[in-house]
């Protein structure tokens, strides 16, 4: 079965990483043995151009990985337990991963946890902080990837992604690689937005005297045909791709 994922991962050119989760307890060593053996046989048949990064939850397993799969990467996962409102400065993923030295942190979304969503979000944000007043500074180094896992939520995913997560792992890949092509495209247009405001203060102009484009603006400012409308301004009615509109958006009855 190993052996089909790493030729999968030879054979697929856009792949960034490839995770496995190892949910094998430290009581059963040897399942974890015959999990790494097997890893490292599919890796040395050939170089596999992805890195293959081992989860879980036992430091006991990642220690074995480590020493029968030097070459893999690993992490040792965050669980947040049930209950009310657990203490978040017990599940840093990043202090995990600094502490045994892991290029990835990892954290679980609580199901069965009071608060759950709320803990999650706030630990990660005290995370990617944590990750960017460390880059630069002495051991122990911080990771450089941060995963989430496992959300399926299409809100939830949005959220993350605003974040600055490195990846999400999920049940439905379709829906993240949508959100995902809509941020970059959203980011590009931001991007874009802000190098015109720089032009224009270059040239001594107020950026709030420059009206909006288009395609800067919000999905508020939709007419009900669909069409964008450029208000560019208050009080005077333009034309936008052939309809009037009235400033805000609605289309004039």
């Amino acid at each position: 079965m190993l052996e089909e994922v790493v030729r999968w991962a030879r054979s697929t050119p856009r792949l960034k990483a490839v995770f496995l989760d190892c949910k094998v307890p430290p009581a059963h060593t040897e399942l974890i043995l015959v999990v790494a053996e097997a890893l490292r046989r599919a890796l040395e048949q050939g170089p596999v151009g992805v890195p293959f990064v081992c989860l879980t939850p036992y430091a006991e397993v990642l220690e074995v990985l480590q020493a029968v799969v030097p070459t893999t990467g690993r992490s040792h996962d965050v669980e947040i337990p049930a209950g009310f409102f657990p203490d978040r400065a017990l599940l840093s993923a990043v202090a995990r991963a600094r502490a045994a030295g892991n290029a990835w942190a990892s954290i679980g979304r609580p199901l069965f946890t009071i608060g759950g969503w709320w803990t999650y979000r706030q630990t990660i944000q005290a995370d990617l902080a944590q990750m960017r007043a460390a880059r630069g500074t002495t051991l122990p180094v911080p990771p450089a990837s941060y995963l989430c896992w496992t959300i399926n939520r299409t809100c939830e995913m949005r959220h993350l992604l605003r974040m600055g997560v490195s990846g999400i792992l999920t049940d439905f890949p379709a829906r993240l690689r949508r959100l995902h092509n809509r941020q970059i495209r959203q980011d590009a247009r931001r991007r874009v937005r802000h190098a015109r405001q720089h032009a224009h203060c270059a040239r001594g102009e107020t950026p709030g005297s420059v009206p909006p484009c288009a395609e800067d603006m919000p999905p508020s400012s939709m007419t009900r045909n669909g069409r964008r409308a450029c208000p560019r301004r208050a009080g005077h009615r333009l034309r936008c791709g052939g309809e009037a509109t009235q400033p805000g958006g609605l289309e004039e009855r």
